[in-house]
């Protein structure tokens, strides 16, 4: 269906109550208008495009309640996600092995330079893993 680009003056007059009752609504209430049917396809007609020209169509759902009333409730807002793009890092030890430990030809002198050089315990069977990796070690 192909909505008018403006709304006559005519027409927001007819809507603007309804308007302001619709911008009072919090997620899940409903307004209900009682009217004739003919004049109620009329002003579902317009307030579909009225709804279409301010981009909010996906926040209402109109409905019928029998021939003489139209039910318009205000949809739950979705939450929408937070999405984090993280970049694939690169080893974070990989530039302390390849400038301290790449001498160093045994696990025994990885561990002692690693007590040397006061690196966190947690850290270092991470460092130890990955200079067997990077010395192509296999354990």
């Amino acid at each position: 269906m192909a909505y008018s680009k403006t709304l006559s003056a005519e027409k927001m007059a007819t809507l603007s109550p309804i308007i302001d009752k619709l911008n009072q609504l919090k997620p899940n209430e409903e307004i209900k208008i009682i009217d004739e049917y003919e004049t109620l396809i009329t002003i579902r007609l317009w307030l579909y495009n009225w709804l279409f020209l301010e981009n909010r169509r996906a926040e209402f759902k109109i409905s019928w309640r029998g021939q003489e009333s139209l039910v318009i409730r205000k949809k739950l807002a979705c939450p929408q996600p937070t999405i984090l793009v993280e970049q694939a890092q690169e080893n974070e030890f990989k530039d302390y092995i390849l400038n301290q430990l790449l001498d160093c030809s045994t696990e025994e002198e990885v561990i002692q330079q690693l007590q040397e050089d006061n690196t966190n315990p947690l850290d270092r069977p991470l460092i130890l893993k990955e200079w067997r990796r990077i010395m192509g070690i296999g354990k």
